[in-house]
């Protein structure tokens, strides 16, 4: 199976299942479903958010970014906030396990595309394909990690018995099993990953199939080790983004790249995005609420009473392209008449329903 570009890992976007707005001859997604910000958004600290360009040569692509997504994020009070990310020490924000705030873990649709690895292989969400060769419906894709039965700390996963200078703490409620890497071992078969999190795929933006880590959570939607990629990659990383920390310098002929489905606030892509009348209207408990979006883009619905005061945020995570519908009970708001509003980027999108008992 090929091997993607080698490009910069940036774990705080959504590319989105983007396909149906590609051109005729597709676009390779290391270069087309990026969110390139072109409206100037802005994230944390008031700094542009998402990826600000995209460079390219025949073998690789560079990826600009200031490292901020456009979803809130801080503060770091127990080190990752609550899209279980943080800054590094110089300021690079990542995440460390799965990025519950750049999108929805759906077990209804194969999880979108979130990133690469240092290595070029792509990272996916938590769910996909049954099987590796796309068939068997979709799945949440398990790790092959399990914590260990042990209740001290002296010997490694595979055997190896440690120097007492080199032991661990006893297993306790302050240090419980799985407070250590550790703790986990790898049982091949297991689950349905490899000992990198990853395993040949068949995927939407590699239809051929294609090597992809995925972020692993368990049936509680939980983060689960090793959260993306494993111990050990299982490409050549590419060493100028080891060495560098991804800032890496471009030392070869490159040309920029625009994502097909780029546009701006107002444009064509802005005639696409669409919000349907909420049903049932008038509703008594709850209602669904459809939209559909031209481009992957972060997407909040919010339901305001005909004073302008907020009364409930509906949904408010990236969403990939497409026709989508979210559920809003109702069932804990005074009757009458409401406005809930769809805000995408710079447009907004606006309708009205009704509460009835």
């Amino acid at each position: 199976m090929p091997r993607p570009k080698t490009i910069v890992l940036i774990i705080v976007l959504e590319c989105g299942a983007a396909t149906s707005s590609r051109r005729a001859a597709a676009a390779p997604p290391e270069l087309d479903a990026w969110l390139l910000n072109a409206s100037g958004l802005t994230g944390y600290g008031g700094l542009p958010a998402n990826v600000q360009r995209i460079h390219y040569s025949s073998g690789s692509a560079y990826v600009n970014s200031s490292d901020v997504p456009s979803y809130s994020i801080g503060p770091w009070p127990g080190n990752l906030d609550g899209c279980l990310g943080h800054p590094a020490p110089g300021g690079v924000y990542h995440h460390h396990q799965n990025p519950r705030c750049l999108y929805a873990a759906d077990s209804t649709r194969h999880s979108p595309l979130l990133g690469y690895a240092f290595d070029g292989f792509p990272i996916y969400g938590a769910y996909g394909n049954k099987n590796a060769d796309g068939s068997g419906g979709l799945t949440r894709i398990k790790t092959s990690y399990r914590v260990r039965s042990i209740t001290v700390r002296t010997t490694l996963p595979d055997g190896t018995v440690l120097a007492p200078a080199q032991y661990g703490p006893p297993v306790s409620a302050t240090y419980p099993l799985g407070y250590y890497i550790e703790d986990f071992e790898y049982v091949v078969a297991l689950g349905d990953l490899d000992e990198h999190n990853g395993r040949l795929s068949v995927t939407p933006e590699y239809p051929s199939g294609i090597y992809a880590y995925y972020a692993t959570i368990d049936a509680s939607e939980a983060s689960a080790y090793p959260y993306a990629i494993g111990p050990t990659y299982y490409g050549v990383v590419a060493a100028d983004d080891i060495s560098s920390h991804g800032h890496v310098t471009i030392s070869e002929p490159v040309a920029d790249w625009t994502p097909t489905w780029l546009d701006v606030p107002g444009g064509p892509v802005a005639s696409r995005l669409s919000l349907a009348q909420s049903a049932p209207n008038p509703s008594r408990g709850g209602a669904i609420i459809e939209f559909t979006l031209p481009a992957p883009a972060w997407t909040t619905i919010r339901l305001y009473d005909l004073a302008g005061r907020h009364v409930a945020t509906v949904f408010d995570a990236m969403q990939g392209v497409g026709t989508h519908t979210v559920p809003l009970d109702a069932s804990g708001i005074a009757p009458g008449m409401y406005l809930y509003r769809l805000v995408v980027g710079g447009e907004t999108r606006q309708r009205r329903m009704t509460i009835v008992r």
